[in-house]
């Protein structure tokens, strides 16, 4: 048995209808992270400033996030991909590296295992250590998949290597809200 659930978006400029297919045995966990996940991007989409990400090691400060990852949002943001969450779970962006406007993922091939990555979305600051590291295919979206743990991935593209990405992965430090 299958249950589906529709939630319309009534605060952005455009309506949007999100829907969710959820089968009986799934747990119920699921259903409540997508749900609040759509609730926090209508909260988003009024307040944008407060949705941001911090890299010290690589001199990245507050910069500002916008859901999507196509290239005019690129070009001004770090993207968030609309299809991952937002606060629990695995949390996806991607930006530029070099080329355009704002190339704010520049330096994040200087990365190393135990890096700080600080997430901050509508005033909840949430802090990841970088532990994985690896050069994907263009087309292997795994990284993305949610998880069990709340981790963060960040992927950009790779120098010279038009059909790879390299990916970045973090996972909560201490477990909780920092």
């Amino acid at each position: 048995m299958f249950t589906s659930i529709y939630i319309l978006n009534t605060n952005s400029k455009e309506k949007t209808i999100t829907s969710s297919i959820i089968s009986s045995n799934e747990n119920s966990t699921k259903l409540k992270n997508d749900m609040d996940t759509v609730a926090l991007k209508n909260t988003l989409s009024l307040n944008l400033n407060n949705w941001s990400l911090t890299i010290p090691s690589i001199n990245l400060y507050n910069v500002q996030i916008k859901d999507g990852v196509d290239l005019y949002t690129l070009d001004e943001y770090i993207g968030h991909f609309p299809d991952t969450q937002i606060i629990n779970g695995n949390i996806g962006l991607a930006a530029h590296n070099r080329g355009y406007t704002n190339n704010y993922f520049e330096n994040l091939h200087k990365l190393k295992n135990e890096d700080e990555i600080i997430y901050n979305v509508n005033g909840v600051k949430k802090k990841y250590i970088v532990f994985r590291k690896v050069e994907i295919d263009s087309y292997d979206w795994s990284y993305l998949e949610n998880t069990n743990t709340n981790v963060i991935t960040l992927i950009t593209c790779v120098a010279n290597k038009p059909n790879k990405r390299l990916v970045i992965q973090g996972i909560l430090k201490g477990g909780n809200n920092e």
